[in-house]
């Protein structure tokens, strides 16, 4: 074997090594790079989601079809409505998803928004008997109202902390401490103008209130 053939061998045996040795690195670092868990698939998958926020709403919808069963809770929920309510105006309204416990006292709806191209939950509003009146400002006001007393409540969204937030406006109980009755009607004062302003019930699986919505 002459000269110019031991080169050429040489230099073929040390390209297979290079690459040999190029593939092991990389196998070594991705061996290396952190596995998510199941449960951070899971929250990628839920509250991830990209695209404009009517898309993104409607998949968020999809993933509370049906029936599951709360362990926290010791109850069986369900989701059958939703409203579209723009808490802070920005044009792109809240999500409200009614929780349909097996508890025929409570009223609970999670509330979710769409911020930096995806769904994010910012907290729950949870009652007995309630209404819902939204404003021209940027907080939604709730009229609680019960056997002994009324109060009005208004909602806002803390940019910073992502969360909805509850204050107290105003309260009233129908019976003194000498046990005469009290009329309680002025504290609708407060939400009168809005009195035409209550948000709509919409169906879980129906979306034209999301595909119709003008802001």
């Amino acid at each position: 074997m002459n000269n110019k053939s031991i080169k050429i061998l040489f230099i073929l045996l040390l390209l297979v090594c290079t690459s040999a040795c190029s593939n092991q690195t990389k196998k070594e670092v991705k061996d290396k790079e952190p596995k998510k868990t199941e449960k951070e698939e899971t929250k990628k998958e839920v509250f991830n989601i990209k695209g404009d926020w009517k898309k993104a709403y409607k998949e968020q919808l999809d993933q509370m079809q049906g029936e599951y069963y709360d362990e926290e809770a010791s109850e069986t929920i369900s989701h059958d409505h939703y409203l579209l309510v723009d808490i802070d105006k920005n044009s792109v309204p809240e999500l409200f998803v009614h929780d349909d416990a097996y508890s025929p006292r409570n009223i609970i709806y999670t509330i979710y928004t769409f911020d930096n191209n995806s769904v994010l939950e910012l907290g729950s509003i949870i009652g007995t008997n309630f209404e819902f009146y939204t404003t021209d400002n940027d907080y939604l006001y709730q009229y609680f109202f019960m056997q002994g007393g009324h109060s009005i409540y208004k909602y806002y969204i803390d940019p910073k902390q992502k969360t909805i937030e509850k204050e107290e406006i105003v309260s009233c109980y129908e019976f003194d401490e000498n046990g005469n009755n009290v009329d309680c009607n002025y504290i609708l004062d407060e939400v009168k103008p809005y009195e035409n302003n209550q948000p709509q019930n919409h169906s879980i699986d129906d979306y034209s209130a999301i595909d119709e919505y003008q802001s």
